[in-house]
């Protein structure tokens, strides 16, 4: 296990890093792309290189910065000049893997969504399927306050369109929106949004600290539209991204399973063993391990290699 050297506001991608770094099959899949057939500078050559440094035994940090060059690259504009939220630097590294010879990395986290609209005033229902790489968790006054319990009413719900304008009968009416994931990936992402808008303008942007809880084991049945029992649905937790400070400043950390039977906190630099209870200090604000939060996790399907025994 290896440190990630921080050059003022890159602590959103050394966290990612990490995550990636333990993601169970994402370092072989980078290795059989073989280096010669990865562009020089690419993202995915930069990562791969990054990844195999990190895998040697050395007390010395690795060095991040060729992949920061390579992302500013890729999106063609200058990434972190400022701090970068976690979950748009997972994004941005997903979405440069998608050509050449490991665009099948992204699929590791793709899943597709068949979202059914049904219009209440002539019953007819319009299938429509999208792609996401993330579940996104909205927290509100009224929510489930874990995980598991979320998933399974966001899976029961039924969202209402006011204003739904019908292929059918070309009225404008209300609509009923159902979705359920077609084929559940081999990892998942969740992110948790803590950033609310309480107002018309930027300085009414606020960063809730409230509690969240989520499982070391996590069953995704609920959501998928064919459920068959089976391990298949299970998924074990081994990274979550944290922060700390408010929503305009602060620093990001990992905590991440190291697939031997024990957890690790990278901050930057600092790689320390902690345990799962510190992992847990995580689900609400001002706990007592540097009074972090946790924002994003990432979770492995267990049946396809698990992270842990359970």
């Amino acid at each position: 296990m290896r440190g990630l050297i921080n050059y003022g506001t890159n602590c959103s991608l050394n966290s990612i890093v990490q995550c990636l770094y333990a993601t169970p099959g994402l370092h072989n899949r980078l290795r059989n792309g073989r280096q010669g057939h990865l562009s020089y500078g690419s993202v995915a050559l930069t990562l791969k290189c990054l990844l195999d440094d990190m895998a040697l035994e050395s007390q010395r940090p690795c060095d991040p910065n060729p992949l920061v060059n390579a992302l500013n690259e890729h999106q063609g504009f200058q990434l972190f000049c400022v701090q970068e939220d976690a979950d748009t630097v997972f994004r941005c590294i997903l979405e440069a893997l998608t050509n050449g010879p490991v665009k099948a990395i992204r699929g590791m986290w793709d899943f597709a969504t068949e979202k059914c609209i049904r219009c209440t005033a002539c019953h007819t229902t319009k299938v429509k399927r999208e792609k996401s790489v993330t579940i996104l968790v909205h927290l509100s006054n009224q929510h489930v306050n874990n995980l598991q319990g979320y998933l399974e009413s966001y899976s029961q719900q039924k969202d209402i369109a006011s204003a739904y304008n019908c292929d059918t009968c070309h009225a404008k009416a209300k609509a009923e929106i159902t979705s359920k994931v077609l084929i559940l990936p081999t990892n998942v992402c969740v992110v948790i949004q803590r950033v609310r808008n309480m107002g018309r303008n930027s300085a009414c942007i606020v960063k809730t600290e409230e509690l969240f809880t989520f499982p070391e084991t996590l069953d995704l049945k609920c959501l998928a539209k064919e459920s068959t029992e089976g391990a298949e649905h299970l998924y074990g937790l081994y990274g979550v991204v944290a922060h700390r400070g408010t929503h305009y400043d602060g620093h990001n950390t990992a905590y991440v399973w190291n697939n031997e039977s024990s957890w690790y906190l990278a901050d930057d630099t600092q790689l320390m063993a902690c345990s799962w209870q510190d992992v847990q200090r995580t689900y609400v604000g001002g706990s007592a391990l540097y009074h972090e939060v946790a924002y994003m996790l990432m979770y492995s399907a267990l049946a396809r290699g698990a992270c842990y025994s359970v």
